[in-house]
């Protein structure tokens, strides 16, 4: 560290030399276990994987909408993307929905029961009330993912999750047994 303390005459500073000084090649961080529930989308126009961009304002939104129906905080549950590869081995990005509680909350472990009505909820989301260009307060800008503006754009997500996607989620009358 520089110096200074003293109308700027000291070159270094005194601690450098001390015991408690800032050392050099140190990286702190840690580990804990949670609840996690990955999900991996394709574009049913194109057919194929999701971009970056897409895979993360549909996490964004589909946070959104488990948070909603289950009534808690958005800071509960925690979203991300990564790239990783489908089923025939095509890369793209899964989408990552966590419980931010060590141990896990339980929250997002509720999300397979929970997925039409978290797309619907989604979906409402991304409409956006003030009909934004990519992501605003309004939408998908939050807290959380304000520093992944680049990564934001409710277009793309909607090109996804279009209003027939979200119908098929639904049976049909005639297959419904409860």
């Amino acid at each position: 560290l520089r110096g200074g303390k003293l109308n700027d005459r000291e070159k270094d500073c005194p601690g450098n030399s001390e015991s408690w000084a800032i050392i050099d090649g140190v990286r702190l961080g840690a580990s804990y276990l949670t609840h996690v529930f990955e999900l991996q989308l394709h574009n049913q126009t194109t057919g194929r994987s999701l971009d970056k961009a897409t895979a993360y304002s549909i996490a964004v939104s589909l946070k959104s909408g488990l948070c909603a129906l289950l009534g808690i905080e958005e800071n509960e549950v925690g979203c991300t993307t990564f790239e990783s590869k489908d089923k025939n081995g095509k890369s793209g990005y899964s989408i990552c929905l966590y419980d931010t509680a060590t141990n896990g909350a339980g929250y997002v472990v509720q999300a397979p029961a929970l997925l039409g009505d978290m797309f619907a909820k989604a979906l409402i989301v991304l409409e956006c009330a003030r009909e934004c260009d990519n992501a605003c307060q309004a939408c998908i800008l939050t807290y959380d993912s304000q520093h992944h503006v680049k990564d934001l754009n409710r277009r793309l997500a909607l090109d996804v999750l279009s209003k027939q996607f979200i119908a098929s989620l639904t049976l049909p009358k005639a297959f419904e047994v409860f």
